[in-house]
C-alpha cells in the first residue's frame, strides 16, 4: 500500500509541474507586500533611539569614506523636531541610489560593515519622508497607504557646508523627540573612535555648536613579536576558537591615538588610547563562504583588521590651550 501511494504521489507530482509550466502568468501579478509592516519588522531586530538611528547614518558615511561628519538638529520647545546629518564623503553612484530604493539589499561591498541593507531604513523610526540629497541630486520618499514611493531629480540648491562636496540626510520628524546630550555625544564619540576614516564629528542645535569631536593619530610603529608566539593562535583563541586557519596575521603595528573633545557646557579635554591593529589574511572554505552569501548577502573578506583600544598611561587630561 505504501509503495502504491508512493507512486500515485510521485504521478501528480509529476502532472502537477507539467500543467503549472503551461499556465499563463498575468503581468504585474507578483506578490505583494505590505512594506510598512515589512520595514516595522525590520526595525524591530535594532535600535530606534535616536542616538541608534544617528549611529547608522555615521556608519553609512564611514562606509562612504567620510572624514567629517556634522549634524544639525532644529527644535520644537524642548524637543527635537528636525534633524541634517551632513558628511564629505564620496557622492552616491548609481548603485547608491539603487540600493537605496531597494529594501534589505544592501551594499555588497565585502570591506563594509552593513549586512542586511537596513541601516538607513532606520529613520522611518523617526520620520515618514526622508529626504536625501548628494551629488546634485536628491531623493524624497513618502508613503502611499502601506507602499512606500520615491521621487528624484537633479538640483542645483547650495548645499550650504563647510567645504567640499556632500550627502545630506534630511530627517522631519513625525513628532518631536525629547534628546539627551550626553546620549548623544557618547555615540559621536564613539562613532570617531570605533571608525577607520572619520576624523571630526561635529553637533549643534538651532545654530549653536554644542560639540566638536577630533581624533588625531600618530604615526605607526611596528610591534615585533617573540620568534616563540603563535600569532595566528593566538587569533583563532580570541576570536573564532574552534574554526583552525581561518584567521593569520600578516602585520601588528601600534599607535596612539587621541580624540580632542570641546562640549560647550565643560572644559575641552582630551581622552588618549593605544590603538594596536593586526593586519590578517581571512581564509574560508568554498561551502562556509556560501553560507555568508546566503545570510549576508555577501562572502568573506580575503583580508580584515583586528583592532585593540587600550587606556593609555595618560588616559584624560585638559586640552591644551590651542
Amino acid at each position: 500500500v505504501q509503495a502504491r501511494d508512493s507512486r500515485r504521489a510521485a504521478q501528480d507530482f509529476r502532472e502537477l509541474m507539467a500543467e503549472s509550466s503551461t499556465m499563463e502568468f498575468v503581468p504585474y501579478s507578483g506578490v505583494t507586500v505590505n512594506q510598512r509592516q515589512l520595514i516595522d519588522k525590520m526595525l524591530a531586530r535594532y535600535s530606534t533611539k535616536f542616538g541608534g538611528v544617528l549611529r547608522e547614518l555615521l556608519q553609512n558615511a564611514e562606509d562612504a569614506g567620510a572624514v567629517n561628519v556634522e549634524v544639525h538638529l532644529q527644535k520644537k520647545g524642548d524637543e527635537v523636531a528636525r534633524m541634517i546629518v551632513s558628511n564629505d564623503g564620496r557622492d552616491f553612484t548609481q548603485d547608491d541610489w539603487r540600493r537605496l530604493t531597494s529594501i534589505a539589499e544592501g551594499n555588497p561591498l565585502e570591506s563594509t560593515v552593513g549586512m542586511f541593507g537596513v541601516g538607513f531604513y532606520s529613520v522611518f523610526s523617526l520620520t515618514d519622508r526622508p529626504v536625501v540629497r548628494s551629488g546634485g541630486n536628491v531623493l524624497t520618499f513618502r508613503w502611499d497607504r502601506d507602499q512606500l514611493t520615491y521621487a528624484s531629480r537633479p538640483t542645483n540648491a547650495p548645499l550650504g557646508t563647510r567645504a567640499g562636496p556632500q550627502t545630506q540626510v534630511f530627517c522631519e520628524f513625525s513628532q518631536p523627540m525629547p534628546w539627551d546630550l550626553d546620549e548623544l555625544s557618547k555615540v559621536l564619540m564613539e562613532a570617531v573612535l570605533f571608525t577607520k576614516s572619520l576624523q571630526c564629528v561635529r553637533l549643534s542645535c538651532d545654530g549653536s555648536e554644542l560639540l566638536v569631536v577630533n581624533k588625531e593619530l600618530s604615526h605607526e610603529a611596528r610591534v615585533d613579536l617573540p620568534s616563540s608566539s603563535s600569532v595566528a593562535g593566538i587569533h583563532r583563541a580570541a576570536v573564532v576558537h574552534s574554526m583552525e586557519g581561518v584567521f593569520s596575521s600578516r602585520q601588528i603595528t601600534s599607535k596612539d591615538l587621541i580624540l580632542r573633545v570641546w562640549h560647550h557646557k565643560a572644559a575641552q579635554f582630551q581622552i588618549a588610547f593605544r590603538l594596536i591593529e593586526a593586519q590578517l589574511d581571512v581564509q574560508v572554505s568554498a561551502e562556509f563562504n556560501q553560507k555568508a552569501q546566503r545570510a549576508l548577502r555577501k562572502g568573506f573578506p580575503h583580508s580584515t583588521v583586528l583592532t585593540l583600544l587600550y587606556d593609555h598611561p595618560q588616559s584624560r587630561r585638559k586640552a591644551p590651550s590651542d
